[in-house]
């Protein structure tokens, strides 16, 4: 467990479920990065055959997005096999999916399953097509997502964290914003401002 409270940590709490189960918190460490199902292939194909049907399109204008749709199909995907942040996996035994602020900046956790589900939405966005070893984990209301990057090994468990636009998932327009989940979490800024300030 994690030293910070996250009760004084976050100024202003618009939702807060019930903190996540031991049982539910296993299941994430389970299901999150295991192989892809048949299922989630083919939906995730699907939306690659679009994807490159609508970007072909804008060819002349977007050469690395039509490169990046053409050289990807789902089933050469790969997650990350690392482990959650303990801090991470604490704030959810606190809330499952938390609605939150601290200063500026705002977030909306993802939950440890269903629909707003952190594996839910890795695959939704195509995280492990357009930023392979990147795992979000939150939305600030104003399409920007916070992400583990997780392709390097943990330093005391943790991982930096960064911020994209969930518009312009390429690892060149990231921003890194803090070392660990913990400092991420007392940072003041909006994701937005790390973006485009």
């Amino acid at each position: 467990m994690s030293d910070a409270d996250w009760d004084q940590l976050f100024d202003e709490q618009h939702e807060r479920p019930p903190g996540a189960t031991p049982a539910q918190l296993e299941q994430l460490n389970v299901n999150l990065f295991r192989p892809f199902s048949t299922r989630e292939l083919a939906e995730a194909n699907i939306v690659t055959v679009m994807d490159a049907q609508h970007i072909a399109a804008l060819k002349d204008d977007a050469p690395q997005l039509l490169a990046t749709a053409q050289r990807s199909p789902a089933h050469s995907w790969v997650l990350p096999k690392r482990q959650l942040p303990i801090t991470f996996l604490d704030l959810l035994r606190w809330s499952d999916g938390p609605i939150v602020a601290h200063k500026k900046l705002f977030l909306q956790f993802f939950t440890t399953s269903g629909i707003n589900g952190i594996r839910e939405m890795l695959l939704a966005y195509h995280f492990p097509k357009y930023l392979p070893g990147f795992v979000p984990f939150a939305l600030d209301g104003c399409g920007n997502f916070a992400a583990f990057d997780m392709r390097g090994a943990p330093a005391n468990g943790e991982y930096p964290i960064v911020a994209m636009s969930s518009g312009n998932l390429f690892e060149d327009d990231a921003v890194v914003v803090a070392d660990n989940f913990v400092e991420f979490c007392y940072g003041s800024r909006s994701l937005e401002s790390y973006l485009f300030d």
